[in-house]
C-alpha cells in the first residue's frame, strides 16, 4: 500500500508539471540561453536529416562546402533520441520538449529517493522532493535540450541508488545502476567531476559511521566504479579534444571545456556574487513561495552546527565541492543560472528542513507552511514564465517568417549571418548552415570568408549597424528581401565572375 501511494504521489506531481507546461511544449526554442538550447536541437535535426554518427554529432556552423560540423560537447545520448524522433514524428518543437519533460521527471522521483536514504522523515522527503522538482529553475530548463537538469538529475539519483545499495547486502543491481548514472552525469556536463567529496562519503560510509578504514573487499566495488567512471570521462574528454582539434576555430570556440576568466577586482567579484547568489539562488533555485522555509532551514543548520549525522556530513561535502566550483566559474554566475544548478538539491535541503520545523509547531504554523507549500508550484511557474511569452530573445522575423528567408536560399548553400550576438540561433531558425560573424574571431574572419563559399548574408541591423570591412570592401551586396530589422543579401565577391 505504501509503495502504491509513493507512485501515486509521484505520479500527481509529474501529471502537476505536465498542466503547468502544457502550453510551453508547442513553443519553439525561446527564452533565457536559448542558443544553448538550439545548440542541442541542432545537433538533434543533424542526426534526423544527415543521418550523422552517434559518436560525431554535427552542429549548423560549418565553413567550407565539404565541412560536416563535426563537434562533440557532450554525451549526445538525448540529442540522438530526439533525432529519432523527428525520423517518426517530424521536426516539431513539442517532440524536443516533450522527450527533455520525460527524461526530467526522473527528477521528482529522484529527489524523494534521495531524501530517504538520506534518513529524511516521511515528511521531510515529499517537502525535498516538492522544493527541488517545482522549483523556478526546474520548471524552465525541464523542457528544454540543456545538459544541466539532465545531469543533476542522473547525479542525484545515482546517489541514492548506491546509498540504497549499501544499507543491506544483495543489492549489487541496484549499486551497479547508481554507478552507470552517476557515470551519465559525468558524461552529460563534465563539471560534476567537481563533485567527488560527496561521492567518496557515499563509496566509503564506514570512514563516518564506523569511523574506520575499509576492508581490501569493502574497497572492490568502489574502486571498479571509480574506473568506470573516471575512464568514461577521461575518455570523452580526450575524444572531444580530439574533435575540437579538426574542427575551424569558429566552431570549437564554441565548445571549449574551461574555467572562466579571473576576476580582475572586488567589483568583479561582488557583482557575480550579488547576482548569482542574491538573485538566481534566491529566485531561481528557492523561489518566492519557499523563501521563508529556507530561511528557517539556515537558522536551523546555524542552530545545530555541533550536530553530526551522514546526510549532514554529505550536505557539508556537496557544499564545500560547490564551492571549488564556485571559485573556478565565479565569472559566469553573474549572467548564467545554470551554472548554479548544481546548487538546486541544497536549495531543496534547505527548504525542506524549514518546512519540517514549521509543520511540527502550533496548528497556525503547520497551515503556514501547507499554505507556502500548495502555492509553491504557481509562484514558481509564474517567476519564469516570462522567458516564454514575452522575453523570447528571438526576432520577430524567424520566429513568424523564416520561411520567406529559407524560400531563397538553396538549401545547399552557405550563409553568413551579421548580427546575432549567439553562435547559431539565427542559423538554427533559418534551417541553414554557415557561421555567424563575431567581433572577437575578427583576426581569422578574412581567411575564413576565403574558405567559406558563402554566398548569402543575413544583417540584423538592430545589432549590427556597421558591416565588418572585409564584407563592405570585397563583396557586392545584391538586396533580396527584408523584414523588420533583418536583411537578407546575395553575396558576391568584387572580382569574381558572376554566379
Amino acid at each position: 500500500m505504501r509503495q502504491k501511494a509513493v507512485l501515486a504521489v509521484i505520479l500527481g506531481m509529474a501529471l502537476l508539471q505536465l498542466l503547468l507546461l502544457w502550453n510551453v511544449l508547442p513553443l519553439p526554442p525561446v527564452g533565457q540561453h536559448v542558443w544553448r538550447q538550439v545548440t542541442g536541437l541542432a545537433f538533434a535535426r543533424n542526426f534526423a536529416t544527415e543521418h550523422a554518427p552517434f559518436l560525431f554529432p554535427r552542429q549548423d556552423i560549418r565553413i567550407g562546402l565539404l565541412d560536416q560540423g563535426t563537434v562533440y560537447h557532450e554525451f549526445p545520448l538525448v540529442y540522438w533520441l530526439v533525432g529519432k524522433l523527428y525520423s517518426i514524428w517530424g521536426e516539431r518543437p513539442e517532440v524536443g520538449r516533450t522527450l527533455a519533460m520525460c527524461i526530467n521527471f526522473l527528477g521528482i522521483f529522484a529527489s524523494w529517493f534521495l531524501a530517504q536514504q538520506l534518513g529524511y522523515s516521511s515528511i521531510r522527503s515529499w517537502a525535498f522532493c516538492l522544493f527541488y522538482s517545482f522549483a523556478p529553475l526546474f520548471l524552465y530548463y525541464s523542457t528544454s535540450l540543456l545538459p544541466d537538469l539532465t545531469a543533476l538529475n542522473e547525479f542525484v539519483l545515482g546517489v541514492g541508488l548506491v546509498l540504497y545499495a549499501q544499507k543491506a547486502s544483495g543489492r549489487r543491481l541496484a549499486y551497479a545502476a547508481g554507478v552507470v548514472f552517476l557515470t551519465l552525469a559525468l558524461l552529460t556536463k563534465p563539471s560534476w567531476i567537481f563533485y567527488g567529496l560527496p561521492l567518496l562519503l557515499i563509496f566509503f560510509p564506514q570512514a563516518l559511521t564506523d569511523r574506520r578504514m575499509p576492508t581490501g573487499k569493502e574497497l572492490l566495488a568502489p574502486a571498479l566504479s571509480g574506473l568506470l567512471m573516471l575512464g568514461a570521462y577521461l575518455w570523452q574528454f580526450l575524444y572531444s579534444r580530439h574533435l575540437l582539434s579538426l574542427a575551424p576555430t569558429e566552431r570549437a570556440v564554441h565548445a571549449q571545456l574551461k574555467i572562466a576568466e579571473v576576476p580582475q577586482s572586488l567589483a568583479d567579484v561582488w557583482h557575480n556574487l550579488s547576482l548569482g547568489f542574491g538573485h538566481w539562488f534566491v529566485e531561481i533555485n528557492i523561489g518566492w513561495a519557499a523563501l521563508p522555509l529556507a530561511g528557517t532551514g539556515v537558522w536551523m543548520v546555524v542552530r545545530q552546527a555541533g550536530m553530526e549525522g551522514f546526510s549532514r556530513r554529505f550536505w557539508q561535502l556537496f557544499t564545500l565541492s560547490f564551492l571549488i566550483y564556485a571559485a573556478l566559474f565565479l565569472m559566469r554566475f553573474g549572467d548564467h543560472d545554470y551554472y548554479l544548478t548544481a546548487s538546486l538539491p541544497l536549495a531543496a535541503a534547505l527548504s525542506s528542513r524549514g518546512f519540517e520545523y514549521w509543520w511540527h509547531r502550533e496548528r497556525s504554523w503547520k497551515i503556514a507552511a501547507l499554505a507556502l507549500a500548495l502555492v509553491f508550484p504557481l509562484v514558481s511557474y509564474q517567476r519564469i514564465a516570462g522567458r516564454w511569452f514575452e522575453k523570447k530573445q528571438v526576432p520577430r522575423p524567424l520566429l513568424e517568417e523564416a520561411k520567406v528567408f529559407q524560400e531563397l536560399i538553396p538549401k545547399e548553400d552557405r550563409v553568413l549571418v551579421v548580427g546575432d550576438r549567439t553562435p547559431l540561433v539565427y542559423l538554427y531558425y533559418l534551417d541553414r548552415k554557415g557561421m555567424v560573424y563575431l567581433s572577437n574571431l575578427d583576426d581569422s574572419f578574412a581567411t575564413t570568408l576565403a574558405q567559406g563559399d558563402f554566398r548569402w548574408l543575413l544583417v540584423d541591423s538592430k545589432n549590427a549597424p556597421v558591416l565588418p570591412k572585409q564584407l563592405s570592401e570585397g563583396y557586392r551586396l545584391s538586396p533580396m528581401t527584408s523584414r523588420d530589422a533583418l536583411a537578407l543579401y546575395r553575396l558576391e565577391r568584387i572580382g569574381a565572375s558572376p554566379l
